[in-house]
């Protein structure tokens, strides 16, 4: 289009339903602000996006990126009619996009893969979402009127209560450079790939559905207050008194991460963890955090070589295990990617 163009100011919010790049283009041009907005429905409800390059007095160029294939039970999925859910279980992405209908569609996105989803319009709103709830990751759009997300970005990794909160940015500008320098997790382009976006909330470490955790110690004291700490509403627990049992309780079910007693009468922690990864020869190691009252420095080269991380007992707090979960869950997917080739 070689008409009026668009201010880069006006490009984040001109595919809202009703909206116009500014209040004079109606008055002069007509029209009711709704024809990008549908355009960029059906677009989305083929799996594709259309999205706006443009220089204010120059013109525009509008590009619609579509599948080849449309299966019609994609479209049903992305019915209109159906809002998104919150989900049960899984860790909480949340999302700021001024676009409702990015906000629209990646909560079905997220929702099919068993995250639940917090939304933001502003980075005002985002901001206040993330001191309230701590989300497990956050998906952040850059062109927003207001607050850009890179302002955002930068307050979020300059507060050391949320710094380690991986951010992912999904924006139409292709500048990865300032994403990664002010330390984002990863970048994406629009429009959005479900299997890219997946992948990379999986690398940052959550947790899509409710996983299982395997509590192996011989106190009961330390594996209820290893419940406390865990319960968020994404776990499941399986307990065992010492190795022995618990490589029973294996034997019918798989857990996600194991939380370990390195002093057990019976079966010592490191006996049981070694016989672990004998079984788990040639395949993706099952995630390990020794949780013990026992100082490990010295035996850091033996948990290295069973692939192990270790906490002490006497700094078992919320934030100080879910930390070390995360950091056991990325290391596990890390390798798992590799494997994988």
């Amino acid at each position: 289009d070689t008409g009026i163009g668009i201010a880069a100011s006006q490009q984040g919010h001109i595919f809202q339903s009703f909206a116009q790049a500014d209040s004079s283009t109606g008055r002069q041009f007509g029209g009711t602000g709704l024809g990008l907005s549908i355009s960029r429905r059906f677009c989305r409800l083929m799996g594709g996006d259309i999205t706006v390059r443009s220089a204010a007095g120059v013109g525009s160029t509008f590009v619609i990126d579509l599948p080849l294939h449309v299966s019609e039970a994609a479209v049903e999925e992305e019915a209109i009619d159906s809002p998104p859910q919150t989900g049960q279980g899984g860790d909480l992405v949340l999302v700021i996009d001024d676009d409702p209908g990015m906000l629209d569609l990646l909560g079905r996105l997220l929702n099919r893969e068993g995250y639940r989803v917090a939304t933001a319009t502003t980075g005002d709103e985002g901001l206040a979402i993330v001191q309230r709830q701590r989300p497990q990751a956050i998906i952040l759009d850059v062109l927003m009127p207001h607050q850009d997300g890179w302002s955002v970005l930068s307050t979020i990794k300059n507060d050391p209560d949320t710094r380690a909160i991986p951010v992912i940015v999904l924006t139409m500008l292709d500048d990865s450079e300032m994403a990664f320098s002010l330390g984002a997790a990863d970048f994406m382009t629009k429009p959005v790939d479900r299997h890219q976006l997946a992948a990379s909330l999986r690398r940052c470490g959550l947790v899509p559905r409710e996983g299982t955790v395997l509590l192996v110690d011989d106190d009961p004291e330390a594996r209820v207050l290893m419940r406390r700490a865990l319960a968020d509403g994404r776990w499941q627990f399986l307990e065992a008194a010492d190795g022995w049992q618990a490589l029973d309780l294996m034997q019918h079910r798989q857990p996600d991460l194991i939380l370990l007693d390195w002093l057990m009468p019976g079966m010592s922690g490191q006996e049981f963890l070694t016989r672990l990864r004998d079984n788990e020869k040639n395949r993706v190691s099952t995630p390990v955090i020794v949780v013990t009252s026992q100082r490990l420095d010295g035996d850091q080269d033996s948990l290295d070589t069973l692939r192990a991380l270790w906490i002490s007992k006497s700094e078992l707090t919320r934030g100080a295990l879910q930390a070390a979960v995360g950091h056991a869950l990325r290391d596990t997917r890390i390798k798992a990617r590799l494997a994988e080739g």
